[in-house]
């Protein structure tokens, strides 16, 4: 094995740590579900104002359709990337905060208990006379050291929780913006390969994104071990009634 690939296992092992520590996993597929199915929702009001306009005989070419939905899809990516982050970063520095009051207390806790225990033997004193083996070590470095191997035993776990909190705060806060930002950008694909759109390119569009909300459920089916025909649907529907909802305001 090469020194890049060892280097790679050993990031990759770390990360996988990492995501036990926090949960990461959890954390990532309900951001993803979420914001994939927000970023879907929103291109789809857009695109359905325009099908309203075209239904009224106002015709918009493809361009005109894409701009502002592409826009809307990096705004909501660059806003859950950024209010993910902030979010996170302030859940995980409460949480860190809680771990080191916790650790502080652990250390008093025990530092009570040696003060219980010294004052509960009495102290002896010993004559010269009555010490007949000398001692090779020094009590005084003997506990230096124990503090050293607490102190180096307490350390890294604190080291690596931050460490790992830190890593969830930014890979959460990633999937809180590309998510929604994909979600928005798979819907309007029919109107790349067009330069004005028809009405096969809107029903192209429906069925897409009909495709796609149907995709999202059965993800979720395979998350929660559940019959896919539970939440695919739901997703359909919800994305049905946006639709019904966006062309009877407009209409």
């Amino acid at each position: 094995m090469s020194r890049k690939e060892k280097k790679f296992r050993k990031l990759y092992e770390r990360w996988v740590l990492y995501s036990k520590i926090t949960d990461l996993g959890e954390i990532a597929r309900r951001y993803f579900v979420n914001n994939f199915f927000d970023g879907v929702l929103t291109v789809l009001g857009i695109i359905i104002g325009y099908f309203v306009l075209f239904i009224n005989g106002t015709v918009y070419d493809s361009r005109s359709i894409l701009v502002p939905s592409i826009s809307v899809a990096v705004a909501i990516g660059i806003s859950g990337i950024t209010g993910g982050y902030l979010a996170e970063k302030a859940e995980r520095d409460a949480e860190f905060i809680q771990i080191r009051r916790s650790m502080c207390m652990q250390t008093e806790i025990k530092r009570n208990h040696s003060v219980q225990m010294e004052s509960y033997y009495p102290k002896v004193e010993l004559k010269e006379s009555n010490i007949e083996f000398e001692a090779d070590f020094n009590v005084e470095q003997l506990s230096v050291g124990n503090k050293k191997e607490t102190d180096s035993n307490i350390e890294p776990d604190r080291t690596i929780t931050e460490d790992a909190l830190k890593f969830a705060t930014n890979i959460a806060s990633l999937i809180n913006g590309v998510a929604p930002a994909l979600g928005g950008l798979v819907g309007i694909i029919p109107f790349l390969f067009i330069e004005v759109p028809s009405i096969e390119t809107y029903i192209a569009f429906f069925i897409l994104n009909t495709v796609v909300l149907f995709l999202l459920g059965a993800y979720l089916s395979h998350i929660s071990e559940d019959s896919v025909w539970k939440y695919g649907p739901i997703m359909v529907l919800t994305g049905v009634l946006t639709a019904a909802l966006s062309i009877l305001l407009g209409v």
